[in-house]
């Protein structure tokens, strides 16, 4: 079965090979006829050809090989060209040719008549019922021609008139029944091409209805289903966007107060999915509902739900502050729900309250500043008054002999002057605008010196129920600052702790280093690094809120004037500890004690001991001229007598511009420079004018303030020390001498 289906499918295609793909039906059937009887008849013409040739019948045989021949090419021509009609007429010529001849020569034992009896057949299925009989008919003209003059030829066949005649009868009866047959077989074929043109035109409208509610079927799938996608991916994306929020979200039946939703947040905080759990029990662990449950007030009178409840607490889920938000909103299936979303701000209590510790501190520092302005001005007047209070004392002195009566009242006015300007100085130091020599120093000297001076002592004397301990680790760093101004600001803390402590009790010296590697908050927010860390401790009254606050303001005090301050014993410790870059921390409670904590910046120099005095010779001049700027008169006087007690010329200018027109007719040897003079040029103008007349100038530069950037700038220039006023013998001429002896 497979072996024959498998030949047939190969004759099909050979078929296929002759005729074009759009060649209708009818010429299909006519062209596989034509194939078929061309091949049968070159195979037996093949054959009659080669018994012609046994039989030497020469002619024959050509006749036969010719006529094979020629339906051989009309085969190929039919393949090449695929024209149907002609290869049709062609061939069925060759054949008619071939029949005449058979029946006109007779054949073998003037057989080959009987082939003539296949013609109508043929040419009715090849030429259509019409056209096929007129071919038959035609067909009979040679038979007639034989049956009239057939005797008369020698190589015409002699047959028999009788079989001639019931030949002619034969042979139309066999054209009449091909006529009818294929005349049927047209009109069957007619009525079925109508009835397949009928059903293909029912097919072709029913086809395109189909198609038609096939492509609206496919429309509404494609419809539904990009509906169905969109709202998957609404529900994906509503979803993702609620998981995404760092807040609790559930959504609760507002009836039945079930969970109908609820996101990862949520999820992850119970460790579970409480879909379908009822809210009260699930979430808050109760076992009836809540009496007071806020989702009854989010519904009107009416009924409805005018919008969102918002209010800040402690949310009961996760016991952190939140933003909570409520509100009622109609379901998927039309009943009410109620949406809550818990938003976590503890980090913005956090960040609130550590604002308003950081605007406390600015506050604080804001009026220290003010107030640290307004005591500036004051001490730099004051600092001008006490010039001659302290320096003409000290150059009368100078000149006196040891028994002379008049030497303890002028020490004496000196003690008083140096007091005053000691407070000067303190009025500086809480302003920050006192002078800060930083040298490396050990904070445990600093201590050690303080326990045994006579200042500790008398204050002790007002405190005998009061000792104090000290517990100085060996191994701490060294530090950069001021042993005048350490060694006050301890003194000050120890008088502090002492006046907190009066039943008596224990002040607790401590030192000691520390490394903070994260920000830690306390009085002040205390920064990264290495600390030298000054701990002094009582167990006094401790501080109140309102003293913790203001207790480095000056004059906030609660000592006995006189006795063991002045009121500005904190505020110079706040200025102190500012300018050499450390911070403050306290830590007290209400009749437990107080701990304060300075933290100075470490520093991995060694400290170098101090050498002493230095002997007047080495400060004391050999006539070198000197020109004093200044525009207040009795500094001038004062500058210009110690100068002169110091074997040095004087020449005195009352501003910047007196100076530089002095120094275009004469270079001083070196310039005592004020840096603040108004109106007209300050220090650092004078000196830049100076250096551009004499490259090289030397001055000294001072003042009643600290050491500003301008007197950095014009130390950069070339100018030499800087000193602080009220002037002292030693320290004017210590720097002019230092000044003289630097190289250029």
């Amino acid at each position: 079965m497979t072996m024959s289906t498998s030949f047939t499918n190969r004759w099909l295609k050979i078929y296929e090979t002759f005729f074009l793909p759009d060649t209708d039906f009818e010429d299909r059937r006519r062209v596989a006829l034509h194939i078929t009887l061309s091949l049968i008849g070159i195979v037996f013409l093949i054959l009659f050809c080669i018994i012609a040739v046994i039989q030497g019948n020469a002619p024959l045989a050509a006749a036969d090989i010719m006529a094979a021949l020629v339906l051989s090419a009309n085969l190929y021509d039919l393949r090449k060209r695929k024209k149907v009609r002609f290869n049709i007429i062609f061939g069925l010529a060759i054949i008619s040719l071939l029949y005449i001849y058979l029946y006109t020569t007779g054949g073998t034992a003037q057989s080959a008549f009987v082939w003539y009896f296949t013609y109508p057949l043929i040419a009715c299925y090849l030429l259509g019922s019409v056209y096929g009989v007129l071919a038959s008919l035609l067909m009979l003209l040679p038979v007639i021609v034989v049956f009239f003059i057939g005797s008369s030829f020698p190589f015409i066949a002699d047959y028999n008139p009788n079989l001639e005649f019931r030949f002619i009868g034969a042979y139309l009866v066999v054209g009449f029944f091909a006529h009818v047959f294929e005349r049927h077989g047209e009109k069957n074929r007619k009525e079925l091409r109508s009835i397949n043109q009928s059903l293909e035109k029912r097919i072709e409208a029913r086809t395109a209805e189909l198609t038609a509610s096939n492509r609206q079927l496919m429309q509404e799938i494609d419809d539904r289903m990009a509906a169905e996608t969109a709202a998957r991916l609404s529900q994906d994306s509503l979803t993702m966007i609620m998981d995404s929020i760092d807040a609790t979200i559930y959504v609760a039946d507002q009836e039945t107060c079930r969970i109908l939703f609820m996101n990862k947040a949520i999820q992850k905080l119970f460790d579970q999915d409480l879909r379908d759990q009822l809210c009260w029990e699930s979430l808050l662990k109760r076992s009836t509902p809540c009496r007071r449950c806020v989702t009854r007030q989010l519904l009107d009178g009416n009924e409805q739900h005018p919008g969102p409840m918002i209010w800040e607490g402690i949310n009961p889920l996760t016991e952190k502050w939140s933003i909570n938000v409520e509100r009622v909103f109609n379901w998927v299936n039309g009943r009410k729900a109620y949406l809550h979303i818990a938003t976590d701000i503890s980090h913005l209590k956090a960040l609130q309250d550590e604002r308003e510790e950081m605007e406390a501190q600015l506050n604080r520092a804001q009026k220290m500043e003010a107030i640290g302005t307004l005591a500036g001005g004051v001490a730099h007047d004051l600092n001008n008054v006490l010039s001659g209070i302290v320096s003409y004392p000290e150059m009368l002195l100078w000149n006196l002999d040891q028994d002379d009566p008049m030497r303890q009242p002028l020490e004496t006015v000196q003690k008083s002057g140096e007091k005053a300007a000691q407070i000067v100085n303190d009025l500086l130091t809480m302003a920050r605008r006192g002078v800060i020599t930083k040298a490396v120093i050990n904070l445990n000297d600093i201590i050690k010196d303080y326990l045994q001076s006579p200042e500790h002592r008398k204050l002790m004397s007002y405190h005998p129920d009061i000792s104090v301990q000290s517990d100085l680790r060996e191994d701490l760093l060294p530090l950069k600052g001021s042993p005048i101004h350490m060694r006050k600001t301890i003194m000050n803390l120890v008088a502090n702790a002492a006046e907190a402590q009066p039943e008596g009790g224990e002040i607790m010296i401590s030192t000691y280093n520390r490394t903070i590697d994260l920000p830690e908050k306390g009085y002040e927010q205390i920064q990264q690094g290495d600390f030298v860390t000054l701990e002094i401790r009582d167990n006094g009254c401790g501080l109140s809120d309102e003293d913790r606050d203001r207790i480095f303001e000056p004059f906030y005090t609660n000592k006995k004037m006189g006795r063991s301050g002045t009121g500005l014993g904190m505020a110079v410790v706040w200025g102190t500890v500012q300018d050499h870059d450390g911070i403050i921390d306290i830590k007290s409670d209400v009749d437990i004690g107080t701990t304060f904590f300075i933290y100075f910046p470490a520093t991995r120099i060694a400290f170098e001991r101090s050498q002493g005095t230095p002997a007047v010779d080495e400060y004391t001049g050999t006539g070198q001229l000197v020109l004093i700027i200044d525009d207040h008169e009795e500094q001038r006087t004062i500058a210009s007598s110690i100068l002169h007690t110091l074997n040095y010329r004087t020449i005195s200018a009352e501003s910047g511009e007196a100076a530089i027109n002095f120094m275009k007719t004469q270079n001083p040897d070196i310039l005592l420079l004020d840096m603040i003079m108004e109106p007209g040029m300050d220090g650092l103008e004078t000196y830049k004018k100076a250096v551009a007349l004499n490259p090289g100038q030397k001055a000294v530069i001072a003042s009643g303030f600290a050491e500003t950037d301008r007197v950095k700038e014009a130390q950069r220039l070339g100018a030499g020390p800087f000193i602080k006023k009220p002037y002292t013998i030693e320290a004017i001429g210590l720097a002019i001498k230092t000044e003289l002896n630097r190289r250029a």
